[in-house]
């Protein structure tokens, strides 16, 4: 690693569960689930690198198939 480069910790919660679901075909954005806000919710969290935002990927019910 570069000695200049810092490494920037994503989230914010030890105690929650965080999924990581993909990144952008460019490299500008990843996804994941978490439920740092409800502990028995997980959301779908998309993250922009250049931006430093957070939105939430979509509202209302889902269904996780594995």
């Amino acid at each position: 690693m570069d000695e200049h480069k810092e490494i920037e910790r994503l989230t914010k919660q030890d105690d929650a569960l965080y999924v990581f679901g993909g990144s952008s075909p460019d490299g500008k954005a990843i996804a994941y689930a978490s439920n740092e806000r409800n502990a028995t919710i997980m959301i779908c969290i998309r993250w922009t690198f250049r931006a430093k935002l957070l939105r939430e990927c979509m509202k209302g019910m889902a269904r996780i198939v594995f």
